[in-house]
């Protein structure tokens, strides 16, 4: 007859949604699935054939773990986490399974000193301070390239402040168009690369930016040291990031402001993220380039130019993260989280300056020097509350309108959303 191995955890815990589900094993070994409820945390019944109680033991114990990082994730403290798992452990059963919905266990089978070493291993892990790795729930942010427009969730990870949230960030690296299409197909499930989302967005891609780091931008037009002037950039190469990148946007814009045309009195070509940029000016392939100032002030130091703070020509937002309306819709309080510890970084860097410098000496390696002026030139360019300017993202919209040839209006709303933010206050 089939075996079943049954968690039942009669656990008072009304207007929570939580839930765990009998924890099953056969010659494959299978894990339970987990359900939403209300009331409390419940139990399902699910039969197998052949169940090997060691094998049992493995899932219990990845049940276990799963159950506690669903408790973490519905905002159970540790104490009335450890006291969910220890009641769950202590109903542990082995039964045939009987027929009817009100199946009930028929006998009950002392758990074997495995399962007990397994359980207070478990109950060590989570009496430690705060919630296990395994318990967060993990999610992945994509940006562009390292440099200070990322700096409000670096800082995060680094205060802990994802893990406050039960959140783990694992953060990867690719390039802007690519990660759009990661944010749509479901691969990453944040983009950290405002311009390309909020572009993405006016052409009809249903994706949204949730919270904005960076209102205006963080960039330097830098120059090699024979360009004197903004004249004597007629004529001249420019390196951006990407095509339609926010560096390209940029340029276009710095040119514009000077007198001159893209395309026409300059040329513009890809030569890669801030770092690769700075080599290809030292190396000649090209004239000048908009970098993260934080690049800039060591570029300034071997000898480059300073033609402009970009941050102080334009209100055009650099800095924000994005998801699918599809994620807004469904997993609206893990949003909450983490952009609750993305705003936390950002706060904590406005208000912590010293510490801030030191971070970002030791992130994007430069000298505490060098990073003290690249707070000190870039600060007033990120938000207070994590919110863009209608005015910033209505610019945003504009240059996106001229760029793919839209003429439609295109409102607001299909390219922000700030009632997170707003609920965080």
């Amino acid at each position: 007859m089939p075996e079943t191995i049954l968690f039942r955890t009669p656990i008072d815990k009304p207007n929570t949604a939580a839930g765990l589900v009998c924890g099953c094993s056969d010659k494959l070994g299978s894990v339970g699935r987990l359900v939403e409820c209300h009331g409390g945390i419940m139990a399902e019944e699910k039969p197998v054939e052949k169940v090997s109680l060691k094998g049992a033991a493995a899932d219990a114990w990845r049940l276990m773990m799963e159950f506690l990082r669903k408790c973490f994730a519905n905002g159970w403290d540790r104490i009335g986490a450890l006291a969910a798992m220890k009641a769950t452990t202590q109903r542990v059963m082995i039964s045939p399974r009987m027929s009817g919905s009100n199946s009930r266990v028929a006998m009950k089978m002392r758990p074997k000193i495995w399962l007990r070493a397994a359980v207070a291993q478990l109950i060590v892990a989570v009496s430690s301070a705060g919630p296990p790795a395994w318990a967060l729930d993990r999610v992945t942010i994509a940006t562009p390239s390292r440099g200070l427009f990322e700096f409000p969730v670096v800082v995060a990870m680094r205060k802990g402040f994802y893990k406050d949230e039960n959140v783990h960030v694992d953060k990867v690296q690719m390039q802007p168009a690519l990660g759009v299409k990661a944010l749509i197909s479901g691969d990453v499930d944040y983009l950290l690369a405002w311009g390309s989302a909020v572009r993405a967005a006016v052409t009809g891609v249903p994706i949204k930016a949730v919270v904005g780091f960076a209102g205006r931008p963080l960039h330097v037009l830098i120059a090699r040291p024979e360009i004197k002037s903004t004249r004597d950039l007629k004529g001249k190469v420019i390196g951006v990031d990407s095509v339609a990148g926010t560096v390209d946007y940029l340029s276009r814009v710095a040119v514009r402001h000077f007198g001159f045309e893209p395309e026409k009195d300059v040329k513009i070509i890809v030569t890669g993220e801030s770092p690769t940029r700075l080599a290809a000016l030292r190396a000649g392939a090209i004239d000048a380039t908009p970098i993260d100032v934080a690049f800039a002030v060591k570029a300034e130091d071997e000898g480059f130019r300073r033609l402009v703070y970009l941050g102080d020509l334009i209100e055009l937002p650099l800095s924000g993260i994005a998801v699918t309306d599809q994620k807004l819709q469904t997993q609206r309080e893990q949003i909450r989280r983490v952009v609750r510890a993305g705003v936390r970084g950002l706060r904590f860097m406005k208000q912590n300056r010293n510490e801030t410098v030191q971070m970002l000496s030791d992130y994007l390696r430069i000298t505490p020097a060098q990073s003290a002026r690249a707070y000190d030139a870039s600060i007033h360019s990120f938000t207070d509350d994590g919110m863009i300017s209608d005015k910033g993202v209505l610019l945003d919209i504009q240059l996106t309108k001229e760029r793919v040839k839209i003429t439609k209006d295109i409102p607001i709303q299909q390219l922000v959303d700030w009632s997170i933010v707003r609920e965080i206050r």
